[in-house]
Formats: C-alpha cells, sequence, structure tokens
C-alpha cells in the first residue's frame, strides 16, 4: 500500500510531502522513497513531523522502515553526513548497501 503524508503551510500552495511503500504481507517492510520541505519551511521541523508519523505507522503494524539517505537540493539541504546522522536520531541504522533500516518498537496493545 502506497501512503503520502502531509503537512500544509497557510498561505502556500506546496506542502511538505513523504512517500512511503508499506507491505504488510510476510516481508512487513516499508520504503521511504522521498521526505521533501520546500525550501522556505526547511529547518522548522517538518520532516521530522513527517518522519515521527511514518515510524507511528510502522511501529504499530510491526513494520520495518527502509530508505535510502540522498541529500536535498538547495542551501537548506542536508549533506549525506548529515542526513544519515538525522535518521540516526530516529532509530535507523546503516546498512552495507547503503540503505538505512528501522526495526519497529512494538506498541502496547491497550
Amino acid at each position: 500500500m502506497h501512503s503520502y503524508y502531509f503537512v500544509k503551510f497557510p498561505g502556500h500552495i506546496r506542502p511538505a510531502i513523504a512517500d512511503v511503500s508499506m507491505f504488510r504481507d510476510d516481508t512487513k517492510r516499508g520504503y521511504i522513497s522521498r521526505i521533501n520541505v520546500p525550501q522556505p519551511q526547511r529547518g522548522q521541523g517538518h520532516a521530522s513531523t513527517l518522519l515521527k508519523r511514518i515510524i507511528q505507522d510502522a511501529d504499530q503494524q510491526g513494520i520495518t522502515l527502509y530508505l535510502e539517505p540522498v541529500p536535498g537540493d538547495g542551501p537548506r539541504g542536508l549533506s549525506h553526513t548529515a542526513l544519515i546522522r538525522w535518521y540516526e536520531k530516529y532509530g535507523f541504522i546503516m546498512e552495507d548497501n547503503n540503505q538505512m533500516r528501522r526495526e519497529p518498537c512494538l506498541v502496547p496493545s491497550s
């Protein structure tokens, strides 16, 4: 299943967006293909908001997340090293194939 996550900005046409493919089959894998924040809104925590939503959904469904860290463009885009460190703050680890992986934290059922 393909999911889109958005953060909209009042008075702006382009939202921050994340694309994720979540597979709830036997593999229980999710692939984050992009997290994109328009340049004027970068550095304000919007990408973190999107990633936290993705992680919450993945954890609730027991899905392991994968991504390939690709730096953004423009003056406020993170370098490759800074981007890896940013994802590591959220529990992602670098694998040998230049992909990062995050295992789900099991959420207790209520």
